[in-house]
């Protein structure tokens, strides 16, 4: 599906956020025909699971939904998707952070 294809849908929502290596960056809508990370053109929107690194150890985001960059991996979000992203992410750094501290 081409990006202009996809514009109409996202008209409700007023910005995008950019996760690449767990940092977020707010993005105006017309910003997507382009990476914001790597510049690569027309990131592909859809719905992908997404692999995620914390302190060595890796998981796989399910089902995230937005702009998918194949030049860096990265995904650009609507709010939506970045707050259910946001949750998986915050759940697996407190599993990775109960484990350093109790090893059994």
């Amino acid at each position: 599906m081409d990006v202009d294809q996809v514009r109409p849908t996202l008209a409700n929502s007023s910005w995008l956020a950019r996760y690449s290596n767990a940092s977020i960056i707010r993005l105006r809508i017309c910003d997507v025909k382009n990476c914001p990370e790597c510049g690569a053109a027309s990131p592909v929107y859809d719905t992908r699971d997404v692999r995620y690194a914390y302190k060595g150890r890796e998981t796989t985001i399910p089902a995230v939904t937005g702009y998918h960059c194949m030049g860096c991996n990265g995904v650009t979000m609507e709010e939506e998707a970045v707050n259910r992203y946001s949750e998986l992410v915050g759940q697996f750094q407190r599993e990775v952070n109960g484990k350093e501290v109790d090893p059994a």
